[in-house]
This record gives structure tokens, C-alpha cells and sequence, in this order.
């Protein structure tokens, strides 16, 4: 029966969690203190068991000492539960959104607001950092990358249905260079490169090189 009702316990902190995360996000701190006392509350009482007995007579009633314990505790536990899931819905906004029409301003404004959760949480910017490099700047090295190889559109000087040896060459070397998906993309100055030796470095792509460059020295995201 106690097991029961700790697991419900449990269930009812994860759920307030999720709802705290996502008043954060919507920048109602408000709410989110609400819920993330709901949750605390859930955590000591599925928890109980974890923490000190009272005693009464001679040494009195330590409920300070509780109260202290128990609350370092509820902390340590809410922090790790948006250590595991702000990642996962970060990956979620990123993944989730790869066609379905969300601009980079909007997941980016989507991740500052999870960031600011984060941040209210407790968790470090160490912590934040490592979460972004996992699950948020592959995608956007990715989608740079994507760009200023053009995107979706196969560069015009490759000479269409007829190309010259040297076109056929060139979009061999291009075809290798989109390959290596969102894990590996290519470097800015790969692109740069190849564009560059061909003469084809246009204003456009060079605009584009030189925001993906900014990107990875700003972040100092390094995959390539």
C-alpha cells in the first residue's frame, strides 16, 4: 500500500514538473512557482521514508534539522528531473520541427525560454552548455551548413541535365560535402573552400559562410 501510494506521489510530481517547465516557458513565473511547489510537496511525501524520524523527550523534536534535509533533497531531485527532460524537449523542438515550418527565430526563442527554466532551476551554465551541444547546436550547425550549400536547390553551375566533366566533378564533391548529416557537418571553411576554388563564391553563399562561421566561433561549437 505504501509503495502504491509513493508511486502516485511520484507520478504527481512528474506531472506538475512538466507543467511548471512549460508555465517557464511561457514566462509565467507565477504558475511556475505553483507547480513546482506542487511538485516539491509530491517529492516529500513520496520520500518520507528517506528522511529523518522525529524524537520527542530529551533531544527534542528535530524539525529543522527535517526541514533542511528534506528540502536539499526535494531540490536535488527537481534539478535532476530538468537535467533529463529540458534536453529531451529541446531535441523535441529541434527534430520535431525539422519540416513542419517553425523559422530559426521561433525554436530559438522556444530554447531561451527553456534556457531561462534552466536557469530557475538551478542547473549550472556548464550543465546548459553541455545540453546544447548535444541537443541543439548539431541541428543548427546542420541547418547552416544545409544553406550555404545551397539547401534544397542544386547549384545552376553545375550545368543541369548536360554537365561538363568538371561539373560532374564538382557536384560529386558537393554530394560528399551534404553527406555527413546533422552529426557531421561540414566546417565553414570546407564550404568556403569549395565554392572558393571554383570561382563560384557567390555574395549570397558567402553571406552564409561567413553567419555559419560567426555561429560556431560565438558558440564555440566544434563537430567537423
Amino acid at each position: 500500500m505504501e509503495k502504491q501510494r509513493n508511486l502516485i506521489y511520484f507520478i504527481v510530481a512528474i506531472a506538475s514538473f512538466l507543467i511548471a517547465i512549460h508555465f517557464g516557458y511561457l514566462d509565467r513565473w507565477k504558475p511556475m512557482a505553483i507547480m513546482a511547489g506542487l511538485c516539491g510537496a509530491s517529492l516529500l511525501f513520496a520520500n518520507l521514508h528517506t528522511f529523518e524520524t522525529l524524537t520527542l523527550g530529551s533531544q527534542g523534536v528535530k524539525l529543522r534539522r527535517i526541514a533542511i534535509t528534506a528540502e536539499s533533497n526535494i531540490k536535488e531531485l527537481q534539478k535532476e528531473m530538468a537535467s533529463t527532460l529540458i534536453p529531451i524537449i529541446l531535441g523535441l523542438i529541434q527534430g520535431g520541427n525539422r519540416f513542419a515550418g517553425a523559422s530559426p527565430e521561433e525554436k530559438s526563442a522556444k530554447k531561451d525560454r527553456l534556457i531561462r527554466v534552466c536557469h530557475s532551476m538551478g542547473i549550472s551554465s556548464d550543465e546548459i552548455k553541455s545540453m546544447l551541444n548535444e541537443y541543439w547546436y548539431p541541428y543548427v550547425a546542420f541547418d547552416m551548413a544545409y544553406k550555404a550549400l545551397g539547401g534544397s536547390k542544386v547549384p545552376s553551375e553545375f550545368g543541369g541535365p548536360n554537365p561538363t566533366p568538371e561539373a560532374k566533378e564538382a557536384m560529386k564533391e558537393w554530394e560528399a560535402l551534404r553527406v555527413g548529416g546533422i552529426m557531421s557537418p561540414p566546417s565553414p571553411r570546407r564550404i568556403r573552400e569549395f565554392w572558393d576554388k571554383r570561382g563560384w563564391l557567390t555574395p549570397e553563399r558567402k553571406k552564409d559562410i561567413e553567419a555559419y562561421q560567426i555561429f560556431v566561433d560565438e558558440t564555440n561549437y566544434i563537430q567537423f
